[in-house]
């Protein structure tokens, strides 16, 4: 009953994140399933120096860390899966934006955006990709990322700007695409 009140309280933050810092579906579900296990399995060591919210992100950064470490040591790549035919085929372009469908030239930049963007935030190192995750994505404060990532909240905002400023960078050529078509 209390890992169910756990898991019902925490779940959509905790998904959300994972889903932003893998960046798969069925990897983010694994590690939100690591994160609440552990967290469950721990709950005597939370000392309420922090939030419930900012420990369990913790958790769940720390999991992403494993994750990234053992797709690294694999050397997968996430976003790939092979096709019937024996293909190798980008999980992004199967996604359906249904909003879209009617106008295919929206759909296809759409698209094309959204692969940009996926391939500028695999770009960052997973530090900096996990505090622009939590800040802009998550909506947390720096302050509250830095507890997370137990640094100070001046390398956080650090990490954020590295992580700003390459994103900024590996989209320029997007920025006149964008503001032409308003889809």
């Amino acid at each position: 009953m209390a890992f169910e009140e756990l898991v019902r309280r925490h779940h959509q933050p905790i998904l959300g994140l994972a889903l932003h810092l893998t960046g798969s579906k069925h990897d983010a579900q694994d590690v939100c399933q690591e994160t609440f296990l552990s967290a469950f399995q721990n709950l005597a060591r939370f000392r309420f120096e922090c939030q419930f919210h900012t420990w369990i992100c913790r958790i769940a950064i720390n999991r992403c860390l494993d994750y990234w470490r053992r797709r690294e040591s694999r050397r997968e790549k996430s976003t790939f899966t092979i096709s019937p035919d024996g293909e190798d085929t980008e999980v992004l372009n199967r996604v359906a934006d249904n909003r879209r469908a009617h106008n295919p030239e929206a759909n296809l930049a759409a698209r094309e955006v959204r692969m940009s963007i996926a391939r500028a935030l695999k770009k960052l190192s997973p530090r900096e990709r996990a505090v622009f995750v939590m800040k802009h994505c998550q909506g947390l404060r720096l302050r509250a990322v830095a507890v997370i990532l137990q640094t100070s909240e001046s390398n956080a905002r650090q990490a954020l700007f590295r992580a700003t400023h390459k994103l900024r960078s590996a989209l320029a050529e997007l920025r006149p695409q964008i503001t032409e078509k308003r889809w």
